[in-house]
């Protein structure tokens, strides 16, 4: 599996974030880590049938009845693998000790806060996998819950990926982004401005 070069520790484990709201913005982390999974990992010519059936989404419609999901937020993605080999591949990349001696280094990094697939829960809170008792097993597609730092694309995953180049955060502040961050970034920032007109 090829990650991006890190340097440094990674970052903490993800911690209990509710989910507070419900929108329709994916986040740009989210949306990196699903490029960098469906072109990178698998090999999907991007904008192509191909690609999209990989995508099962990161945006879901409000649905007041699930109030915990982090899709709600745009944290959230689904993947359908090309193979079970390879997804249990990835997961296990993901879940791995690193060079230094960190478990879990490449998932702490992305801020995975759950990871479901084949019935099972990986949660960065219990850090080992358990028996998942939701309604849908995942049987078909992995779920990938992000905290709201790897949602937003800034956990050390996004950071250290690449030589860094500017981009503007929500609140104005310039912040140095790797550049197929900042290519989730204006990507998104197309589209909203396109259903503005």
């Amino acid at each position: 599996m090829n990650f991006p070069p890190f340097s440094g520790a990674p970052d903490d484990y993800a911690g209990a974030e509710a989910v507070e709201s419900c929108g329709l913005d994916a986040g740009p982390g989210a949306v990196a880590f699903r490029a960098w999974v469906l072109e990178e990992v698998e090999g999907r010519e991007p904008g192509s049938e191909d690609w999209r059936a990989g995508d099962w989404g990161i945006v879901r419609n409000c649905d007041p009845t699930r109030t915990t999901s982090k899709h709600h937020e745009g944290r959230a993605w689904d993947w359908h693998p090309k193979s079970e080999q390879t997804a249990d591949a990835l997961l296990a990349a993901l879940l791995a000790t690193d060079a230094e001696g960190h478990p879990h280094a490449a998932a702490r990094r992305a801020g995975l806060r759950t990871i479901i697939f084949k019935s099972r829960i990986w949660h960065s809170g219990r850090r080992r996998w358990t028996p998942y008792k939701g309604a849908n097993p995942h049987d078909d597609h992995v779920h990938f819950g992000f905290s709201r730092d790897g949602g937003a694309g800034l956990t050390s995953f996004y950071a250290d990926a690449a030589p860094g180049t500017t981009a503007t955060s929500g609140g104005g502040d310039l912040i140095a982004v790797p550049l197929f961050v900042a290519a989730a970034i204006l990507a998104m920032a197309a589209a909203s401005m396109k259903g503005k007109k």
